[in-house]
């Protein structure tokens, strides 16, 4: 299932309206859903205007502590006929073009004037994806999942697809070919099948998912450092040429 948690500030969700997310742990609710042997994925976004500082390492914990493996990272956008459009447009600071950027936010663009700096806000977002896609983290968190799934009751299911050949395929892949997942996925399944084997097919899935993910994050990365490249002014690209990008954990 897929929840909008969004941000992991109070303040931030309060801002935007979304005081649903405020009443209860965030986590707890999260352990409660996977307790119901249902896998969540989650959306996060950066530039709030809220947002008081870096919060880089209060969203990534956030999301290594309810052991979310699948979570779409993104910069807010403004959308057509919302009240946040109306408002940044009063104030002047929405893009003129800013409706054909939010059609295109693959390019990690921001469409409105940020209150801190977008070059911050964009190295937060950078920095999230960075972390929580690097391999060791990502299969770590389906780990910490899989024992948590309740599917006790339940048949177990084979994870293998009908298709015999593409299961194999994908399988071979992920197991065998790939040097970046193969100690992870195999380290997964060994966990999974000595402590939860019911919740196999769900790490199944998941472990496939990462041969998307895994080049997706990379990208997204690089898509980002060449945002912050053309919109940084000339002293400011001398800076990101000189420090070289943090390593992911």
């Amino acid at each position: 299932v897929f929840v909008g948690i969004e941000s992991p500030d109070t303040d931030t969700l309060i801002a935007a309206r979304k005081k649903q997310n405020t009443r209860h742990s965030i986590v707890e609710s999260i352990h409660r859903i996977h307790s119901a042997g249902i896998f969540v994925s989650a959306g996060f976004i950066v530039g709030f205007d809220t947002e008081d500082g870096s919060v880089t390492s209060a969203m990534v914990g956030l999301i290594e502590d309810a052991a979310l493996p699948v979570c779409m990272v993104a910069l807010l956008s403004a959308l057509p006929n919302t009240q946040f459009t109306r408002r940044l447009e009063r104030e002047g600071r929405l893009h003129s073009n800013y409706e054909i950027i939010h059609f295109s936010n693959l390019n990690f663009r921001l469409n409105f004037e940020t209150r801190r700096p977008a070059i911050e806000v964009m190295r937060d977002c950078q920095a999230v994806i960075r972390q929580i896609y690097d391999a060791p983290r990502y299969f770590g968190r389906v780990r910490r999942l899989a024992r948590t799934l309740n599917y006790h009751g339940r048949r177990a299911r084979t994870p293998i697809r009908k298709e015999l050949y593409e299961g194999s395929r994908l399988a071979w892949r992920a197991m065998v070919q790939d040097a970046t997942m193969r100690k992870e996925v195999w380290k997964t399944v060994i966990d999974c099948l000595w402590h939860n084997p019911r919740s196999l097919r769900a790490v199944a899935k998941l472990s496939l998912v990462y041969i998307h993910l895994g080049p997706f994050s990379r990208y997204a990365v690089n898509a980002l450092e060449q945002r912050i490249g053309s919109d940084a002014s000339p002293r400011q690209r001398s800076a990101i040429r000189r420090e070289p990008l943090p390593a992911a954990p």
